[in-house]
C-alpha cells in the first residue's frame, strides 16, 4: 500500500516546518490563535496512537487560515495556471 499525504496534511506539515524554523512570529496578544496552537491535537485510536483525524477540527478557524496562507505562499507549491484559448488571444 502506498501512503499518499492529503492536502490538509501537506499544509499542516508546511506550517509546522515554518514554526520549527522560526519563520512565523506570533504576537503575544493574539490569544485566540495561540490558544488554538496550544490545544491542537489528533484523535487517538484504541491503542492511544494518534490518527489522521483532528480533534474538534471545526474549532480551529485561525489555525486553518494560517495553514491556507502558508500553503499559498510556499514556493514549493505549484501555482495554478490559466489557459487562454488561442481564439481569445487573437481578438
Amino acid at each position: 500500500m502506498v501512503y499518499k499525504e492529503s492536502i490538509v496534511e501537506v499544509g499542516i506539515n508546511r506550517l509546522y516546518k515554518a514554526f520549527a524554523l522560526d519563520e512565523v512570529w506570533v504576537f503575544e496578544d493574539l490569544v485566540g490563535f495561540l490558544d488554538e496552537v496550544g490545544t491542537y491535537s489528533r484523535v487517538l485510536d484504541e491503542a492511544g496512537e494518534p490518527t489522521d483525524e483532528i480533534q474538534d477540527k471545526e474549532t480551529y478557524h485561525r489555525l486553518d487560515s494560517c495553514r491556507y496562507l502558508f500553503s499559498y505562499l510556499n514556493p514549493d507549491k505549484p501555482r495554478p495556471t490559466i489557459s487562454v484559448p488561442s481564439a481569445a488571444v487573437a481578438s
